[in-house]
């Protein structure tokens, strides 16, 4: 239950348990679990599990963990700030909802249609390798008859399972290279180079130009198997190359998810990645 909700913050992934109450200006952030039948105070921050204690400091104010893997308190509010805190408008809210930010905010037609675009686009893309190949097959058919690939013996169907294999994985490969190559262009037309600092929905519109250089370029992430395009690159100088040129400094000899899963790297103009020291063997 929620304690004036209108006015509290749950962050993604946040886990609470039955009869777990969330007071008021209470944010429970990424990750957070709630115990069962727990009430959290007004005013509080609350992140993670106690799976992993630890003590730290932050500031003034101590960081604990509760046993049972319950979320740890970052810190809490006083009554007195409380009371007086300013309003708990998010930037995102007066960006988004009521219109008090910088520059101009895409509308939530605009968004849609952005949204129903690139998700139809990237069917057509995607779609391209089969239907490129049946129609390559129906030119060899009709127009290059004296190669007989369509005469009736016993490995024709040896032949054209070939070609058809043949001719998609040609078209694949062109189309998992331009997929990354409209990522790259797209990043630095759309977003260009990532600095420090804080970027508020309300005073800039970089979270913006992100949001929707990711919606135009979602669909590198659903083709191939898992992991889209970037998949099979994992741990390779290819996935490195791709990094750099997105802005991320990496030096020789670094292996990125070497493991195989592509996994988040969601700035990577921000990322610097020492040089790995060659390792002498002994003898």
């Amino acid at each position: 239950m929620f304690d004036n909700c209108l006015i509290a913050m749950v962050a993604d992934r946040v886990v609470a348990l039955a009869s777990t109450r969330i007071g008021r200006r209470t944010v429970m952030g990424s990750g957070a679990l709630c115990k069962r039948d727990t009430s959290y105070g007004d005013g509080e921050t609350w992140i993670g599990n106690g799976a992993t204690s630890y003590m730290a400091s932050l500031g003034d104010v101590d960081m604990f963990s509760k046993e049972n893997g319950e979320a740890i308190c970052l810190s809490s509010m006083s009554t007195e700030k409380l009371e007086t805190a300013e309003p708990t408008t998010t930037p995102f809210g007066r960006a988004f909802y009521l219109g008090q930010a910088d520059y101009f905010v895409l509308p939530s037609f605009l968004i849609f249609i952005l949204c129903f675009t690139s998700a139809a686009a990237s069917a057509i893309f995607w779609s391209i390798g089969a239907i490129s190949t049946a129609q390559i097959l129906n030119v060899f058919y009709y127009h290059a008859e004296h190669l007989d690939i369509f005469r009736p013996r016993w490995f024709r169907v040896a032949l054209l399972y070939g070609f058809v294999v043949s001719v998609f994985i040609v078209v694949f490969a062109l189309q998992a290279i331009s997929s990354v190559l409209w990522v790259i262009v797209s990043k630095w037309a759309i977003i260009g180079r990532r600095r420090p600092g804080r970027c508020e929905w309300d005073k800039s519109d970089y979270c913006q130009r992100w949001q929707l250089h990711l919606t135009l370029t979602q669909f590198m992430s659903e083709g191939g198997a898992a992991g889209g395009v970037l998949g099979p690159l994992t741990g390779s100088v290819y996935f490195v190359w791709y990094l750099r040129a997105l802005g991320a400094k990496i030096g020789k000899n670094c292996g990125i998810f070497a493991g195989g899963k592509v996994g988040l790297m969601t700035e990577p103009d921000l990322v610097e990645v020492c040089v790995s020291t060659k390792i002498s063997r002994p003898g």
